[in-house]
């Protein structure tokens, strides 16, 4: 009888590390799938989707600045638009501009700061 309980205990235990290693595997296999970039979509940016990109930016990031980078807006952002996108995308930065909510910061690298204004639309 003990032997038995034994080879039960045994056959379950197999069958339990079996289990942890599928779903383990399974867990892995779910991380390891990219994540869609929300900057990597195939339609073509207008400046009302850019201004809304970079707004979401300025709210993603309020708790820690409230200036989007010079790098951020080269490597991560600008290089994924095309010609006419970044055309776009000045003009998207003009209107914000005029309308109060950001202002540039420095000529050489520019980046991009939320105004007081901006910061209480965005909150």
């Amino acid at each position: 009888m003990i032997v038995k309980l034994n080879q039960m205990l045994e056959r379950l235990a197999q069958r339990m590390r079996k289990a942890c290693v599928i779903v383990i595997f399974e867990r892995l296999q779910i991380q390891a799938k990219p994540h869609k970039n929300i900057w990597e979509t195939n339609r073509m940016r207008t400046p009302k989707t850019i201004k809304r990109d970079l707004l979401s930016k300025f709210r993603s990031g309020l708790d820690k600045y409230d200036t989007i980078p010079s790098t951020w807006l080269r490597d991560k952002y600008l290089s994924l638009l095309s010609l006419e996108e970044k055309d776009h995308f000045n003009q998207a930065v003009s209107d914000l501009i005029e309308k109060g909510l950001i202002e540039r910061v420095n000529d050489y690298n520019p980046s991009l700061r939320l105004t007081d204004k901006g910061a209480d639309l965005i909150c």
